[in-house]
């Protein structure tokens, strides 16, 4: 979990930089570079550890994020590309054996990574067909996910490979821990940086 999390401010250091150096009409591209290099880096292996964490595709996802966040065309490329890459994604589990070799490994990441920003757009189309309260319930989820995934696997009961069963092993206990994390540190620390950036704009 933490090794996660390392890899995720690795990418949260690096980015900010690249997003300062490269002007602002080419950072899309930029992004993109970004993925192509990480997805290649996940294909032949070269940031995986221990055949268990793939540090080049989590990279990979992270830069997707990104791109979908700074391109209008990446995200209707996307949206267009949902099936296809569906499809693509169906086939190789259905019909090839992992590991894939290299060349196939390229396809299906890329793949997997447009087909989860695909699905992302396309779940907003599902939004008059769900409840409000329950709409209001995830995107309330969605707001502390974050506290969510730092805190779940102190509280998620672990596998074989723990030396002994962990006494904080109550998966109820997530919630509580990931308001108190999101409205006493996330939140105001949030507050605090937009504060401090509106101070400098003026």
């Amino acid at each position: 979990h933490f090794w996660s999390l390392s890899v995720e401010e690795q990418f949260y250091l690096f980015w900010p930089i690249l997003f300062i150096l490269i002007p602002s009409g080419r950072r899309p591209a930029g992004a993109l570079m970004a993925i192509a290099i990480f997805i290649a880096f996940a294909s032949f292996d070269i940031l995986a550890f221990n055949l268990l964490i793939d540090n080049g595709r989590s990279f990979a996802a992270i830069s997707a994020g990104v791109l979908t966040g700074l391109s209008l065309r990446f995200r209707r490329f996307a949206e267009r590309a949902f099936l296809p890459s569906f499809a693509i994604i169906l086939c190789t589990v259905a019909f090839l054996r992992f590991p894939l070799p290299a060349h196939l490994n390229l396809v299906y990441f890329s793949s997997v990574t447009v087909f989860l920003v695909g699905a992302v757009i396309h779940s907003y189309r599902l939004r008059p067909f769900i409840p409000m309260p329950l709409f209001e319930s995830m995107a309330f989820l969605g707001t502390i996910s974050y506290s969510v995934y730092i805190w779940q696997q102190i509280f998620i009961p672990g596998g074989g490979g723990y030396p002994r069963p962990s006494i904080l092993a109550y998966p109820a206990l997530i919630i509580p821990f990931a308001l108190a994390s999101y409205y006493l540190i996330e939140r105001p620390f949030a507050r605090m940086s937009r504060a401090r950036f509106s101070a400098r704009r003026h």
